[in-house]
């Protein structure tokens, strides 16, 4: 319903879901909450999520780019990137569990 696109590991353990920017900053926002409460409650039923991932074509690194086409904020470590044109995150399937789903 959402129109992303998902991958799923040939043992069908994790799920690769392609996802939005804002959900990408989003989940930057959360990450060390998320990384923090995961590490404590590790028998967690929240998704485990183990990665977002920016995906950059050779092309948006030619000599044609310029500072129009990237992203900047400031604080931000990586300095000047432009933005990915696809976001990836990878997370645990939630269907490849032991316990019985009601």
């Amino acid at each position: 319903k959402s129109g992303a696109q998902m991958w799923f590991t040939p043992g069908k353990m994790f799920v690769i879901k392609s996802m939005t920017s804002t959900e990408a900053r989003f989940f930057n926002g959360i990450a060390k909450d998320y990384c923090d409460h995961m590490t404590k409650q590790a028998e967690s039923l929240l998704p485990k999520f183990y990665g977002v991932f920016g995906l950059w074509s050779p092309a948006q690194f030619s000599a044609g780019m310029n500072e129009s086409a990237m992203e900047f904020k400031p604080g931000d470590p990586r300095g000047w990137w432009p933005e990915p044109e696809a976001w990836l995150v990878v997370m645990q399937n939630i269907f490849d569990t032991p316990l019985e789903i009601h």
